[in-house]
């Protein structure tokens, strides 16, 4: 009999945000189980995926807070034994962040867990399967209590793993109650894994895998001999990106080195980008740059090939494991990229297999500017081996068709 299975996420099939490193790993899911869909958004936005007549999809209203639930959480022992290690761990400064933080998860919690335990019942779900670890997951095995058949398994991916990523509160909450409870927690890469266990798994580090997502196969960028370097980069232009260590690093390259870069995705800090690229930039006439703002995902493919991407660029601040450089390594483009989160886990610097460098985590312009200027000075023929490393370290790790078969066998060995 084929098992039920219901998949919560944070928007998919509606809207953008996760369909390109979800997708694949969906019509997986499908093939394998019966899967009831819940999407946590934004109410008003559009389903832009197409589903098979056979999946139901719900979707709860991720703004959605229902106060009358206080007093339920109250009367929970977890909540407060959370409370209690937040405030103990805490300081003058973040215990009442922590405080707010832990009493608005539990609330949103509480709202989900109604709608949960309805598909969950009525549907006889075996596993709920949460794409990120967020308050649904905490209702997901606050309602495994009382109906222990039932199987919890959470991915982590970044904002949920990283306590550094929480502002002010340093405090994901439940972590500690999720994985006492949870059937497996789910990682992009080792570094994640290991961070989380030190943190959270100490108990039961058998709970926690590393299920790579990958990305769909591309078509590999032919090799182009030329005196300039296509540099790309592509992310999300916030402050933890660091763009602003790009372009001070081009504004170091020496005359005699020509670099196109093309910088691809938008965001708060993107007119900052500009200015700071126009006045450091403008005047270098070996320095050609373009920012394409946002692009569809099913676009970048595209522009890759259009600019002939020879060298691709990430200097974030924190990371999981970057579907950019991943995509990158589908199409045989090596990288240069931060040693933060699981990017050491994709880029290899020994001779044999080199598909990359590795800056220190917090990098000086001068440093990127060598690590480039290290590359263009590079040998054809060792080139056009970082490309082929590049693409078998997709093809052999990160070919999203093969993980997620892998991540399906992984599910059924659970229920």
């Amino acid at each position: 009999m084929e098992k039920r299975l219901l998949l919560v996420t944070n928007g998919f099939p509606f809207g953008e945000s996760e369909r390109s490193f979800l997708e694949i790993e969906f019509n997986k899911l499908i093939q394998h189980f019966h899967v009831t869909v819940l999407a946590i958004t934004d109410i008003e936005k559009e389903m832009l995926y197409p589903m098979d007549e056979a999946v139901q999809v719900h979707r709860i209203n991720i703004n959605k807070k229902n106060t009358k639930h206080f007093f339920n959480i109250l009367k929970k022992k977890e909540v407060w034994a959370e409370v209690k290690k937040g405030w103990q761990d805490g300081n003058g400064g973040n215990r009442i962040i922590r405080l707010r933080s832990i009493l608005g998860y539990s609330i949103r919690a509480e709202n989900y867990k109604y709608l949960i335990k309805e598909i969950v019942y009525r549907d006889n779900i075996d596993v709920v399967y949460t794409y990120w670890c967020t308050p649904a997951t905490l209702a997901a095995v606050q309602l495994k209590q009382k109906k222990p058949g039932l199987k919890v398994i959470t991915r982590i991916h970044g904002y949920d793993l990283y306590v550094e990523r929480t502002g002010r509160a340093m405090w994901q909450p439940f972590r500690r109650y999720i994985t006492d409870h949870v059937d497996r927690v789910v990682f992009v890469c080792e570094y994640a894994k290991g961070y989380y266990i030190d943190h959270w798994a100490k108990k039961c580090p058998e709970k926690c895998i590393v299920s790579y997502i990958g990305t769909k196969a591309y078509n590999k960028i032919p090799w182009a001999g030329t005196n300039e370097l296509s540099l790309i980069s592509c992310s999300n232009v916030i402050e933890l990106k660091r763009i602003h260590l790009i372009v001070d690093a081009l504004a170091l390259v020496p005359e005699d080195y020509q670099v196109n870069w093309t910088h691809i995705g938008g965001g708060e800090l993107l007119a900052d980008i500009k200015r700071r690229a126009k006045e450091k930039l403008g005047k270098k006439t070996n320095i050609i740059y373009d920012f394409t703002g946002m692009i569809p995902n099913e676009e970048i493919e595209e522009i890759y090939h259009k600019k002939r991407a020879q060298l691709f660029i990430t200097t974030s601040s924190t990371e999981g494991a970057p579907v950019s450089l991943e995509e990158a390594f589908a199409m045989g483009i090596p990288v240069i990229g931060t040693k933060v989160g699981g990017i050491p886990d994709l880029v290899v610097e020994e001779d044999k297999g080199r598909n990359g460098y590795l800056l220190t985590e917090n990098p000086e312009p001068q440093e990127i500017c060598e690590t480039i200027c290290n590359y263009i000075n590079l040998f054809d023929e060792i080139k056009k081996n970082m490309k082929q490393n590049a693409y078998n370290k997709w093809k052999e790790v990160f070919d999203a068709e093969q993980n997620a078969e892998k991540f399906m066998a992984i599910i059924k060995g659970i229920i």
